[in-house]
């Protein structure tokens, strides 16, 4: 493999997927055509080995990534391609009104998005939040196509105040605000970074499109709403996973509650059940000072050289 100079984002691009979604809930199994927007960093003629595949939380977008893709890039001594999409009713990707919308279905898009880019061999899954959920029936369900597992602040059941503290997310969901300002008001008044700064500026004007009357969020409320009615179910199995889980996987838990919740989203037993359970074995890495969020935008040096070994 000949040394290949990267930097940034090389590719961005709309991706026609199919998905076979199995079934989930009493959601029937399914196979749809979507399409996903992708955005892509590092190099293209990147090893397998250095392969990487970022999927985001709940309410959130592929720019969210963009603060840790620019240091996994800088700090790799090998060239990496990183895969980042917009789940579907997220972002620019399709957002099918009858879904289905649940960790499953999340699961074979991004088996399908692979698929679609031509990435057959194991590449190295890392998700937060509600992607690292689905990053453990992505590992249990597809144990050939991961390398190594990195769940960030998600893989569990999570604390009981981590419904309060995504509130104001998905709160503004289908609402028409004013202007960019008025939509952003109530995140900022809810603490949830303890600084507005650049990058999450930038996540939130991705996700801020122009509308009859104003702006309003880019995410499905309805694909929102269906998730969170599906995790149930996936808190109640996650557990089960674990054991299906051979691969190397690294948790990385942000200590620090959001705005005044008093409880961070991952508790001691929550890491106890991932670290006694995953058969691949698991490392567990704590950020000081980040909360569920900060996390993604305030990364540390241990964070990143963890995520890329």
């Amino acid at each position: 493999m000949p040394e290949v100079s990267q930097s940034a984002a090389f590719n961005n691009q709309l991706v026609t997927i199919e998905s076979n979604i199995p079934a989930w809930n009493n959601v029937p199994a399914q196979t749809q055509s979507l399409m996903l927007a992708v955005s892509e960093w590092g190099s293209p003629l990147a090893a397998p080995e250095h392969t990487f595949l970022l999927v985001h939380g709940l309410t959130a977008n592929r720019v969210w990534w963009q603060v840790i893709a620019e240091g996994l890039v800088q700090l790799s001594t090998a060239p990496i391609r990183l895969i980042i999409a917009d789940m579907r009713g997220r972002g620019d990707s399709d957002k099918p009104a009858n879904g289905p919308y649940h960790v499953a279905a999340d699961a074979a898009d991004m088996l399908g998005l692979l698929n679609a880019l031509g990435v057959r061999e194991p590449v190295n899954y890392v998700g937060h939040s509600l992607g690292a959920h689905i990053g453990t029936i992505f590992a249990s369900r597809y144990p050939e196509r991961v390398r190594r597992l990195t769940l960030i602040d998600g893989g569990s059941r999570l604390s009981e105040d981590a419904g309060k503290a995504i509130a104001p997310a998905v709160s503004r969901l289908g609402q028409v605000y004013p202007d960019y300002d008025s939509y952003i008001a109530p995140l900022k008044q809810a603490r949830i970074f303890p600084e507005w700064t650049e990058a999450v500026d930038r996540a939130y004007r991705y996700d801020c499109q122009e509308v009859e009357g104003g702006v309003m969020s880019k995410v499905s409320k309805t694909a929102i709403h269906s998730e969170i009615a599906n995790v149930g179910l996936y808190y109640k199995t996650s557990v089960s996973l674990y054991p299906q889980i051979k691969v190397p996987t690294l948790i990385i838990r942000a200590p620090t509650p959001v705005g005044d919740i008093a409880n961070p989203f991952l508790l001691p037993e929550h890491i106890q059940a991932m670290t006694s359970g995953i058969g691949g074995g698991a490392k567990v890495i704590e950020v000081p000072g980040a909360n569920h969020y900060t996390v993604l935008i305030e990364p540390t040096l241990e964070m990143l050289q963890g995520i890329l070994d």
